[in-house]
């Protein structure tokens, strides 16, 4: 069976959200699947909720890997996510997901 790249980051993107992320009948999509764009928003929700510290998302070109989080704390006010432009992949929906989830795992683990 051949799988579009974009069908393969989605269903990559649901399948790594399902662990944080409410069942799907708590959307209100009504039949549809959420786009990637709108887990990697409810993810980023999500951890500003959970952390009580705004998430900003920014392009690094010098970054040495696909993506990195710096997490709030101390004069840092702000968790941000830097992701490397120019991926493979289509979008950079998956890194920054990745990186919500570490910083939920992080904070959960300090708790």
């Amino acid at each position: 069976m051949v799988t579009s790249r974009r069908a393969f980051l989605k269903k990559s993107l649901l399948l790594g959200a399902s662990l944080f992320l409410p069942p799907a009948s708590a959307y209100s999509l009504g039949s549809r699947s959420p786009s990637p764009e709108e887990i990697t928003k409810q993810q980023i929700a999500l951890l500003e909720k959970k952390s009580g510290c705004p998430v900003h998302v920014m392009e690094d070109a010098d970054l040495s890997t696909m993506s990195a989080i710096k997490i709030a704390r101390g004069n840092l006010a702000a968790h941000i996510i830097s992701y490397k432009p120019g991926l493979k992949t289509e979008s950079p929906d998956y890194s920054i997901i990745f990186q919500c989830a570490l910083a939920l795992r992080s904070g959960q683990r300090q708790s």
